[in-house]
């Protein structure tokens, strides 16, 4: 089967959707398809890749300077894009509103090429009111309809399957997921782990939380800030990219911020910490919550994000942020203490890329075969 996937970024932009875009690419050319991999290519951020991506060289002034990830795709390579659309027999989008992907489905239709979306995310909280207005709009114009239009739809999870219940009918749509390479990650030998807490500047006894994604408003870091400045005997490891948050500026002894990371390093993170704290609200399901319960870290994140996990709520520790502060709920998880071999076991029996892969390549089967228009 000949695929065209296409995501805002490359993984060079760190970030959980090209993460999963990625994995996904890379196991359906494993299973021998050919798939064009198509993304936007910023100036600051250069794709390392396989000869079959297809790099948009792209404006990323929205995230430098507006504080959220939209780049703008030259326009020169319209016919480029166009070429690959009709080489194509079936066109899979990551998420609707990302100019590249606005493009690719106006074309798939033109061509009549079926086209599955992945739908992510719902709408983001942004801290700016012009921005959470245009992204309002931008939902009711572009994402619902082409929603409505796709032959197949994926949501991420349950909630967010919720959010579109009135756009997308059940038979065109089913809730898949994403995938981890599970072969990468596992609970370390409890050496291992105290070698790697010593690497990252902590002892053995210390208290370590983990928050790893963008500092914006919408992922709780003034929730993180209040638990840090409540606890100082808890040690915080924040990695990510600074955007309408910055926590260097909270001048807290006990925080320590480091910058997006690769993968390989992602994993000692989660090795080193005790818990990994997810606060946010108006996501799918994090990339980060799948591997660091793939690794045995347990997870304390919002009641609005563990939702999505439907019947297997139970795998990560919720917060309420009506009935409990957030230092509160981090300290009744780590009095549950962890077992991170039985974490571990839930988490890839529920999340390997491999069954995953297979109910995609599924998919577009039947949407190859019976597209809709």
């Amino acid at each position: 089967m000949r695929i065209l996937a296409s995501s805002n970024y490359f993984p060079e932009h760190v970030g959980g959707i090209e993460r999963v875009a990625g994995d996904l690419v890379h196991a359906l050319r494993a299973r021998g398809h050919t798939v064009q991999w198509v993304a936007a290519e910023p100036s600051d951020y250069p794709h390392r890749g396989n000869a079959e991506d297809a790099p948009i060289p792209a404006w990323n002034v929205t995230e430098r300077r507006l504080g959220f990830p939209y780049p703008l795709p030259d326009p020169r390579y319209r016919r480029a894009l166009g070429e690959i659309v009709e080489a194509s027999d079936v066109v899979h989008l990551h998420d609707c509103l990302y100019a590249t992907n606005l493009v690719l489905f106006r074309m798939a239709l033109k061509m009549r090429r079926p086209v599955v979306i992945t739908q992510h995310v719902t709408e983001v909280p942004y801290r700016r009111w012009m921005v959470r207005s245009i992204q309002g709009e931008a939902y009711r114009l572009l994402t619902e309809p082409m929603l409505a239009r796709a032959d197949r739809v994926v949501f991420v999870s349950e909630r967010v399957r919720a959010r579109f219940q009135d756009v997308v009918s059940r038979h065109r749509s089913e809730v898949i997921e994403n995938g981890i390479e599970v072969s990468g990650f596992a609970p370390p030998p409890a050496a291992e782990r105290s070698r790697i807490r010593q690497e990252l500047g902590f002892d053995a006894a210390e208290t370590v939380l983990l928050f790893a994604g963008r500092f914006v408003a919408k992922k709780g870091l003034a929730h993180i800030r209040a638990a840090a400045a409540q606890q100082p005997s808890w040690r915080w490891l924040l990695v990510g990219r600074t955007d309408d948050e910055d926590p260097r500026a909270w001048h807290l002894a006990n925080v320590t911020v480091v910058d997006p990371v690769g993968h390989e390093r992602m994993r000692a993170m989660y090795a080193a910490a005790d818990l990994l704290v997810m606060p946010g609200v108006g996501e799918g399901l994090p990339v980060v919550i799948q591997e660091a319960l793939v690794c045995g870290t347990p997870v304390l994140t919002s009641v609005d994000t563990a939702v999505g996990l439907a019947g297997h709520r139970a795998l990560v520790h919720e917060w309420d942020a009506a009935t409990d502060s957030l230092r509160g709920a981090i300290a009744k998880s780590l009095a549950q203490g962890r077992d991170a071999e039985a974490i571990s076991l839930q988490a890839r029996r529920r999340w390997d890329l491999a069954e995953v892969v297979r109910r995609y390549e599924a998919l577009m089967e039947t949407a190859r075969a019976r597209p809709r228009r």
